[in-house]
């Protein structure tokens, strides 16, 4: 690092560590860690805004913690690629439809993102498709095993929601964003032997938009619309909902 601040080159240059998986805080009988989850990354350069905690710091580590799944297994609140979102935004992809080629699946994690100017000091970018009105929906699905929605499973089912709040609203794509949430498997009353796979669709909105525009019962009926015909032909093995 000395040398590259000595070649001038310290606000060109970002360094981030991290690991792909935290460690257990309680030893194993080997007196080491074991894989944990949840963990941390750390940024420095010249131009990263320094000296803070993004995320959510935990608020305790004993074992009564619900983020604590045991032995300090953490389940992790921020996606690594809120961190790689604004790094991405400051290395000069700005264009939506490059950033998730670089990031695919960004898209699953809503508005919980760091722009560049969040980040770093020369950071001007923000976050398109946030801070307006946010809608919250109930979706199931019946599969025949137990599992959750795969990630491009969630993708895709967001995907044709946003389509239809793109053309019923007359949006540019990139002032609203879908993400799936709080999935829960139950056995099906509907469909006996197969699986629900309850959840929510949250639907954010950007800030420029009036609250006004959009109506709670319209974001319902896009809902409902894009999980029966994702049911159809986008979750592999779910029972068709179309009518």
């Amino acid at each position: 690092w000395a040398e590259i601040k000595a070649q001038g080159l310290e606000n060109s240059v970002t360094v981030v560590q991290g690991s792909e998986f935290g460690r257990t805080i309680s030893p194993n009988s080997n007196k080491g860690s074991d894989h944990a989850w949840g963990g941390n990354y750390f940024m420095f350069g010249g131009d990263v805004k320094g000296g803070k905690i993004k995320g959510e710091y935990p608020k305790s580590f004993s074992e009564s913690d619900p983020i604590n799944i045991g032995r300090g297994r953490l389940i992790p609140t921020t996606s690594w690629d809120a961190l790689f979102y604004g790094l991405t935004q400051w290395m000069g992809i700005t264009d939506q439809d490059e950033i998730e080629y670089v990031l695919p699946n960004s898209q699953n994690f809503g508005c919980n993102l760091f722009t560049d100017y969040d980040l770093f000091n020369t950071g001007t970018q923000v976050l398109n498709g946030c801070g307006g009105a946010e809608h919250t929906t109930p979706i199931t699905f019946q599969v025949p095993e137990i599992r959750m929605l795969t990630g491009g499973e969630q993708k895709q089912v967001c995907k044709l929601a946003m389509r239809t709040v793109s053309r019923k609203f007359n949006l540019d794509r990139s002032k609203a964003r879908c993400y799936v949430a709080d999935q829960i498997i139950d056995d099906s009353v509907v469909a006996p032997g197969m699986y629900d796979v309850n959840g929510i669709a949250v639907l954010n909105f950007d800030g420029g938009i009036p609250a006004s525009m959009i109506s709670i019962a319209e974001v319902e009926a896009i809902s409902k619309a894009a999980s029966a015909t994702a049911s159809d032909f986008v979750i592999s093995g779910a029972l068709p909902q179309s009518e």
